[in-house]
């Protein structure tokens, strides 16, 4: 776990613990998997196992793709999130941005006991993509994609703490090529905005 917040617990009732979450995220909360026909088929990640696991009834808004920006701007940068989600069906379907999405659940669900949520690998794969994996270029526009990570993640966290105050958990980013010692250090640099980022 990147960060947890632990800052109040949400209930349905008087005396009976809510089960409803909220899960937010790119294609590893979407649970994407390239071998399944997204068009007829559908996955489940992490927020479906866990869950599971603990007996909640989760609300997945995930789409891969996503990148803070377009998480929080309908043409913010991603990395085929809204194209993927034209061409499939996502685990739920919402109007806007995913941030928008987050938003108008929290509001109509103040009972929420947790939000999940990992963001920030396709920040790094976006930079990655237009650098054709150049070490040189990384390096020099890191910084940049590391401060507009910074200041969504900012923006992010508030909207979402304007209407919920309960537990929300962020995910760390791991790194899909273990042996790529640049995308280890962008990852590593991205968890740490997003610990310290977290409330």
């Amino acid at each position: 776990l990147a960060g947890l917040s632990l800052t109040g617990c949400a209930l349905a009732g008087t005396d009976e613990p809510s089960t409803t979450y909220l899960a937010l995220g790119d294609s590893v909360a979407f649970g994407y998997d390239p071998r399944v026909d997204l068009e007829r088929d559908q996955v489940a990640g992490y927020p479906e196992a866990f869950a599971a696991a603990r007996g909640l009834e989760v609300t997945n808004l995930a789409c891969p793709g996503e990148a803070s920006g377009g998480f929080m701007e309908p043409n913010g940068a991603d990395n085929g999130c809204r194209e993927n989600r034209a061409a499939y069906p996502l685990h739920a379907d919402y109007q806007g941005t995913q941030l928008q999405g987050a938003v108008a659940f929290l509001t109509a669900h103040p009972e929420t006991a947790l939000v999940t949520i990992d963001l920030g690998a396709n920040d790094v794969f976006l930079l990655d993509h237009i650098c054709n994996r150049d070490f040189n270029c990384i390096l020099t526009n890191f910084v940049a994609t590391a401060s507009s990570y910074n200041a969504n993640l900012g923006f992010i966290f508030d909207q979402l703490r304007k209407v919920y105050d309960g537990p929300l958990i962020s995910l760390a980013i791991y790194n899909p090529y273990p042996k790529d010692t640049t995308a280890q250090y962008a990852l590593d640099k991205i968890n740490e905005i997003l610990v310290s980022q977290t409330h």
